[in-house]
């Protein structure tokens, strides 16, 4: 989580493109390198901490699929009182 943080207020300062120069001194825009490097480090770290929560069980559809027993309330025979469930 703090790396990812920390990534995130990188490319927050980063801009997304970088002025360069060709040989005739033609100054032009492209995409910025280090963004793209930035960007890709950023979904890794993403990914790693989805499915960390999805294997903790800490996900919406991870918490659903927790099945709480409900109690049975129907009354026990003399048989299920004495034996309990062995029947």
């Amino acid at each position: 989580r703090k790396q990812y943080l920390q990534i995130t207020e990188i490319i927050l300062d980063t801009p997304i493109t970088a002025l360069t120069e060709n040989s005739d001194g033609e100054k032009f825009e492209i995409a910025n390198p280090a963004y793209s490097d930035l960007l890709i480090n950023q979904d890794k770290l993403f990914k790693q901490c989805r499915q960390a929560s999805s294997d903790l069980g800490l996900t919406i559809s991870s918490r659903c699929k927790l099945v709480i027993p409900k109690k049975d309330d129907k009354p026990k025979s003399k048989e299920e009182e004495r034996f309990g469930g062995r029947m």
